[in-house]
């Protein structure tokens, strides 16, 4: 599939689906995904976000406030631990 869309142009585009669940301009999923430093829920909270602000077309200035206030690439330890085992090693150091 991904060969399909590289040569010929052919199939979905993520940022395209994206752009359309939220309804705003492509640029703004397009560039976050090219970003390739977050993950799927910042980039459905800024899409959402946006959404909210309802624009018109694409404002880069918009997106890099959204991004620098903090709002996207917050460690969530409940999406971290949600689906994950661990395993809790107590080693109490002199009593090996």
């Amino acid at each position: 599939m991904l060969d399909l869309h590289k040569d010929l142009k052919w199939g979905y585009d993520l940022s395209y689906m994206l752009s359309s669940m939220f309804e705003v301009h492509p640029y703004y999923s397009k560039t976050m995904v090219d970003y390739r430093e977050y993950n799927i829920e910042d980039i459905l909270r800024t899409l959402e976000t946006v959404k909210e602000m309802k624009p018109v077309g694409f404002k880069r200035s918009l997106l890099d406030s959204i991004i620098q206030s903090g709002f996207v690439g917050i460690f969530l330890i409940e999406s971290f631990i949600r689906y994950r085992k661990f395993v809790i090693i107590n080693i109490k150091l002199g009593h090996l």
